[in-house]
């Protein structure tokens, strides 16, 4: 079996194992858990093109509509973020009058989606919404992104009299899933101009919540004074913002360590998009 991604312009390819007879499948991996799509064909020692392949229109979705500031004018400078139900998240920018359009496949049945606005000139974002796509044209309508900021940053203070602030978009901000087996999430920056980075992890992410307080495993820095440093005990993050994804997560945590020269203390302010 073989996998291949279709680009911006629908199209695929690559190597497939020559006098044989295949199966091809198309299917959209987040919404659907069946093909949408199948077709079989038989292969030679030469080059072969299967051409335009349309979907039944039962298995196509188009969506569009438009994103406004908390002015109510266009968005030129932003996207709408998009999460299938159990599925990953996909971002559509809008075009120079606030306009979004994106099409996606269907498998026998509609899928839910989550909507979210981001006005990135602003640093605002709206509310999430919830859409039921069905086939043919769907008019999700107008979004307003509105109500929240969109501010991104990691601010880490040492030994209590030096700041380091990274900020999106200058800096590199990322929150990364970890391990199934540790449900351990790992948030960091890199900044841009001065190479410095930073990175710390907390786990039990199924418990995470408003208020929660979660423990963390690892920190590491090179604007530490030493960054060889012993697992944190007794140690925990709060959550002080936490939204659906897309949106965002915010925390705290102030930390001695215990590093293999110079013992130094953190204290940390973050808020990151989650991603999961």
């Amino acid at each position: 079996a073989g996998v291949g991604f279709t680009d911006s312009m629908g199209y695929t390819g690559g190597f497939i194992p020559a006098n044989s007879d295949l199966v091809l499948s198309v299917l959209n991996y987040s919404v659907c858990a069946s093909p949408s799509y199948t077709q079989n064909f038989s292969t030679t020692n030469t080059n072969l093109s299967l051409g335009t392949i349309m979907l039944p229109s039962s298995a196509a979705a188009t969506a569009s509509g438009t994103l406004t500031d908390c002015n109510g004018q266009p968005v030129t400078n932003g996207s709408v973020v998009v999460r299938y139900t159990n599925g990953p998240v996909f971002r559509y920018p809008v075009d120079a009058t606030g306009a979004f359009q994106f099409s996606t496949t269907l498998c026998g049945q509609n899928a839910v989606a989550s909507f979210i606005g981001l006005d990135a000139t602003n640093q605002q974002y709206s509310s999430g919404m919830t859409y039921t796509l069905v086939n043919g044209n769907n008019n999700i309508g107008n979004i307003q992104a509105c109500g929240a900021t969109t501010t991104e940053f990691i601010q880490v203070t040492i030994d209590g009299n030096t700041t380091y602030v990274f900020s999106s978009p200058t800096d590199s901000i990322y929150m990364n899933y970890v391990g199934a087996s540790t449900l351990m999430i790992d948030m960091g920056a890199l900044q841009i101009s001065g190479n410095n980075f930073v990175t710390f992890g907390y786990i039990d992410w199924s418990n995470v919540a408003l208020n929660a307080q979660l423990p963390i495993n690892v920190f590491y820095s090179n604007i530490a004074p030493d960054t060889s440093v012993l697992p944190m005990i007794n140690t925990y993050i709060t959550i002080t913002e936490y939204g659906n994804i897309g949106e965002f997560v915010a925390g705290n945590f102030t930390a001695s360590f215990f590093a293999t020269n110079t013992p130094f203390s953190v204290s940390c302010l973050f808020r990151v998009r989650r991603t999961f």
